[in-house]
C-alpha cells in the first residue's frame, strides 16, 4: 500500500475514535518518521491529500488541550540508559528501538511546541 495512504487511512480511524486533534498529530508524525526509517521517499509519504488533512485537523489544534502523555520523557531515558548499559548482549530489533524511541519523542515534543507556537499567532491575530 502508498505510504501516504497508509497514514491518511489511519489518521481517518483516530478521527473516527474520537481521538484529539493533537494526538491525531503526534501519531501522524511518528508513523511518518517510521516510513522514512523505512526507506519510503519523503514525496511518497507527503503527498497532497495527507497535507490537506493535516491543516484540516491543525485547526481543531486551536483549542488548548490537556492531554496526558503516556509515557514520560524520563521513563523513557530511564529506559534507554538500561538497555545501554548492556549494549552489546542487545538484539539489533532493540538496538533499532532504543534509536527510534528517542527519535520519535523528542520529535513529538518539538512538533507540539511548533503547534503551540502556531496557534499563539493565530490567536493574536483574531
Amino acid at each position: 500500500m502508498d505510504p501516504q495512504m497508509e497514514i491518511v487511512n489511519y489518521v481517518s480511524f483516530l478521527r473516527n475514535i474520537k481521538a484529539t486533534p493533537n494526538n491525531v498529530l503526534e501519531i501522524g508524525t511518528a508513523v511518518g518518521m517510521l516510513q522514512k526509517a523505512a526507506g519510503h521517499q519523503e514525496e511518497q509519504i507527503n503527498g497532497i491529500l495527507l497535507k490537506q488533512i493535516m491543516k484540516q485537523i491543525q485547526v481543531g489544534t486551536k483549542k488548548v488541550f490537556k492531554d496526558k502523555f503516556i509515557w514520560d520523557i524520563n521513563d523513557l531515558i530511564k529506559v534507554i540508559e538500561i538497555e545501554a548499559t548492556h549494549l552489546s548482549k542487545i538484539t539489533e530489533l532493540k538496538f533499532m528501538g532504543c534509536v527510534m524511541s528517542p527519535i520519535m519523542a523528542f520529535s513529538t515534543l518539538r512538533l507540539f511546541d511548533v503547534i503551540r507556537s502556531s496557534v499563539n499567532k493565530l490567536s493574536n491575530i483574531e
